[in-house]
């Protein structure tokens, strides 16, 4: 008597579910990371827009940028509270106006990246400093303007630190 066989054997059915579930493993963990380098990215982004923003906004004021204390020159986190203060010098107005930029770039910075820490200062060598530490910066009068910006980047599972430096000569 010959037995044929028809259909499949649950082990092999087995076999192909289980190598069905590898694959779509696979799948979902790409996206996942494709996903989070996407948001790096869109984050880097913002900053280096941020940044050339706040550099249009010195241009405009120029005076105020030049001045040995200026208010452009300064350090600011989530924490940080610009106030609209005034000397009462003749350059108050550059000098309100600088503390208005200020305050609505921090705004944006604030919407745009989680746990920053800006620091605006003089600084021959932009890409150095730290996070929560030294900005590095050597407050030369001499020293093109540098606008450092780091921020916690919450779209990598290690929640590192990112860090973005714009400088120019005004």
């Amino acid at each position: 008597m010959k037995y044929t066989q028809k259909g499949q054997s649950l082990i092999e059915i087995s076999v192909v579910l289980l190598l069905v579930s590898i694959s779509l493993t696979g799948m979902v963990t790409m996206m996942l990371t494709s996903q989070r380098l996407s948001r790096s990215a869109v984050q880097q982004l913002d900053a280096a827009m941020l940044a050339r923003n706040l550099v249009n906004k010195m241009y405009l004021n120029q005076q105020e940028l030049k001045a040995l204390d200026s208010k452009y020159i300064t350090d600011m986190d989530a924490s940080t509270k610009i106030a609209l203060l005034c000397s009462g010098s003749s350059n108050c107005p550059q000098q309100l106006q600088a503390q208005f930029d200020l305050i609505q770039w921090q705004q944006e910075v604030a919407k745009k990246l989680p746990e920053y820490r800006v620091s605006i200062c003089r600084d021959y060598s932009p890409y150095d400093g730290e996070y929560l530490n030294d900005n590095d910066c050597d407050n030369n009068i001499k020293s093109p303007v540098a606008i450092k910006i780091w921020w916690k980047d919450r779209a990598q599972l290690t929640n590192e630190v990112q860090f973005h430096a714009l400088s120019f000569i005004p």
